[in-house]
């Protein structure tokens, strides 16, 4: 039995050998069990430590809303070069996330939200997880600008780049968030092209082969079951 959120319960980075700072208290965070019918229990032990955690429908939900899966594969391969050059001196969010970056984290979130859509799984668009999350204001949710999004960002104000694409936002977001979202999309047969081409970018940037050291359907186990019995599989397995 294990539970999931959908993304880290704080905003906070490490700013000397013996200091964090906590940005921000990620708000209305997306909570869920393995398997599904557990979720209940696993929620009433959690709350009490993280009361800011909401129950999901199931892992699919927490997993298919995971949001660095979304922007932060986006940001480091279309800013790699600056990444490389400044050795990440510029501000992420802020700077990084600009509208042409947008378009792309935008067209992530569609491929993501018709993956969802195919499995019967409850998803939001991207910005209003973002916002829901505490993570930026309801003026740039409601503007429909990602970019705007990530620039009206209060707890990401301050936080700079990786300092080489060497990082988890490409390790960890395209491995086990993006891969997964890709090899979903295939079992419920919905094509992901800009998944599958940031997939492939980051690969050859990095030099591995994410589709064999991500979080493939062989890896979880799920290689030979239909879009029902997936569901059926996280709620009893």
């Amino acid at each position: 039995m294990s539970c999931e959120t959908v993304t880290l319960t704080y905003i906070a980075r490490m700013e000397g050998p013996a200091t964090v700072n906590i940005y921000s208290y990620t708000t209305r965070l997306g909570f869920a069990a393995l398997p599904g019918r557990h979720t209940d229990a696993m929620f009433a032990l959690v709350k009490p430590l993280y009361p800011n955690i909401v129950k999901a429908s199931s892992v699919l939900e927490t997993g298919l809303g995971n949001i660095n899966a979304i922007f932060h594969p986006p940001g480091m391969i279309m800013n790699a070069g600056w990444i490389e050059r400044r050795r990440g001196d510029f501000l992420f969010y802020r700077e990084g996330i600009t509208a042409a970056v947008g378009r792309v984290v935008a067209a992530v979130d569609a491929e993501r939200l018709a993956v969802a859509k195919a499995l019967g799984v409850p998803a939001a668009p991207f910005i209003d997880i973002f916002h829901r999350a505490g993570l930026t204001t309801k003026a740039a949710r409601d503007s429909g600008s990602i970019a705007q999004a990530c620039e009206d960002s209060e707890p990401n104000r301050t936080i700079k780049a990786p300092p080489s694409l060497d990082h988890r936002y490409i390790h960890e977001d395209v491995g086990y968030g993006l891969v997964p979202m890709a090899e979903l999309g295939r079992l419920a047969g919905v094509a992901t092209p800009t998944i599958d081409a940031l997939i492939m970018l980051a690969g050859l940037a990095l030099g591995r082969d994410y589709r064999v050291d991500g979080l493939t359907l062989e890896r979880l186990g799920l290689a030979d079951k239909s879009p029902a019995e997936l569901t059926r599989f996280i709620a009893t397995c």
